[in-house]
């Protein structure tokens, strides 16, 4: 009687796993650099929609000071009838959107249409 197992044997490839460290300590100095500042801002900020709209001046956020607190700027919003829907933009060629903006310019989505 012959009896055979059978036995997983693996191989680690260190070169490969060094180069990945490397890759994302590179990656973490380029980056670190953009939170340079961040307590300078004046305000504390935060990532909400709302305000990140605001700071890239969105139509329908415009009233409130430009550095308005959060608070103020959902007070603002909360009068203001907003739908998420499609937009047709003129241009050489039209182009339709989802975007967010007044009821009276946007429509429902339609199935199969892909929205750039």
């Amino acid at each position: 009687m012959q009896q055979t197992s059978r036995q997983n044997v693996y191989h680690s490839e260190y070169r490969f796993l060094v180069g990945g460290a490397v890759l994302v300590a590179i990656c973490t100095l380029f980056i670190t650099p953009t939170y340079i500042g961040w307590s300078k801002l004046g305000r504390s900020v935060t990532l909400n929609p709302i305000e990140i709209g605001k700071a890239f001046d969105a139509p329908l956020l415009r009233g409130p000071g430009s550095n308005a607190p959060l608070r103020k700027l959902m007070d603002s919003m909360s009068t203001k009838e907003v739908q998420m829907g499609e937009v047709e933009d003129y241009g050489p060629s039209p182009v339709h959107r989802l975007k967010l903006a007044d009821p009276v310019e946007v429509r429902n989505p339609r199935a199969g249409v892909v929205y750039s």
